[in-house]
């Protein structure tokens, strides 16, 4: 397996998930321009997307959908060797559970929350317990990490929402017996033995992807989104870090937050340094502002003092 991550305390990422629904979206890309970019900021690992929330797939896929509006340019491709030349490190990006494309197309496939609801305003889920949905993942990782990069991070491998579709119902009979309680009731041996489904199941899937990642490119480093682990049951995330070499997490909520969200991602990693992320605007929902560059410094410094690498 390749080390890099072992060594790499800069990383970066520009977040690309772009509709199609402008025409001119994402046309005008400019890989030389990008890795350029990237090569200014003195980052040595830049995080690359192969496939965003929207299910776009910016290479050219054999399996999901590609990006229309590149025209069957491969900018992941381009990027990716471009970084290699300049001595960066590429890492890929995919999504997985958050993929609207599937979710869209394949209406088996979606999760159904106890409300009956298979979204949440421009979210669609895809439910890990669905095993075509998987094999669709499995087959597109595949594709991503045959190109030369060294690490993929998986993002949302994680529950959205308690789900109650056909595949979660069939599964939880075979292994448990009985109909899934509806019910959040912790008094319930009935209620804990669903939980306790839902976090072998999300472990699984998480082992799973990182299974067929390595399958296809031996010496990838692989990571999954692992900062709802500390945000409480819901997610469902207790057994999802087996599946990481090193735990990767974004993080929003302020200084407190930040100071705890890395030392509990360096407490469960069994590879270091963790990576901890965060945005250089206020918050994720202000793509517009910028912080200030004492309030970024300072936040470098608490990731690098409880040995994180940091992540913008």
């Amino acid at each position: 397996m390749s080390r890099w991550h072992e060594t790499s305390y800069a990383r970066l990422l520009i977040d690309n998930h772009i509709t199609e629904d402008d025409p001119s979206l994402m046309r005008r890309f400019d890989p030389a321009e990008y890795v350029r970019r990237v090569r200014q900021a003195g980052v040595d690992a830049a995080m690359v997307y192969a496939c965003c929330h929207n299910g776009n797939c910016y290479y050219p896929t054999r399996v999901g959908h590609m990006h229309a509006h590149l025209d069957g340019r491969d900018i992941f491709g381009e990027v990716v060797d471009g970084l290699n030349r300049a001595g960066i490190v590429p890492i890929a990006y995919y999504t997985a559970i958050y993929h609207n494309r599937s979710a869209k197309e394949h209406p088996a496939w979606r999760l159904v929350n106890p409300r009956g609801q298979q979204r949440n305003r421009r979210y669609w889920f895809s439910c890990p317990n669905n095993d075509e949905y998987r094999s669709f993942v499995k087959r597109q990782l595949a594709e991503v990490v045959a190109y030369p990069v060294r690490g993929v991070f998986i993002d949302m491998t994680f529950w959205p929402d308690i789900c109650l579709c056909a595949s979660c119902r069939e599964k939880y009979r075979d292994r448990c017996g009985g109909e899934i309680p509806e019910t959040v009731d912790w008094r319930d041996p009935r209620w804990v033995g669903f939980q306790r489904f839902r976090e072998e199941s999300l472990a699984e899937y998480a082992e799973d992807l990182t299974a067929a990642a390595r399958a296809a490119n031996p010496e990838i480093a692989v990571t999954h989104q692992s900062s709802p682990f500390i945000t409480g049951w819901r997610y469902g995330q207790r057994g999802v870090h087996r599946a990481c070499d090193y735990l990767s997490g974004d993080f929003y909520g302020g200084r407190l937050e930040h100071v705890f969200g890395v030392r509990a991602l360096a407490g469960g990693s069994r590879g270091a340094p963790v990576e901890f992320m965060t945005s250089r605007c206020y918050h994720l929902r202000d793509h517009t502002s910028s912080k200030a560059e004492e309030r970024m410094r300072a936040e470098a410094a608490t990731t690098l003092a409880a040995g994180g690498a940091c992540f913008l």
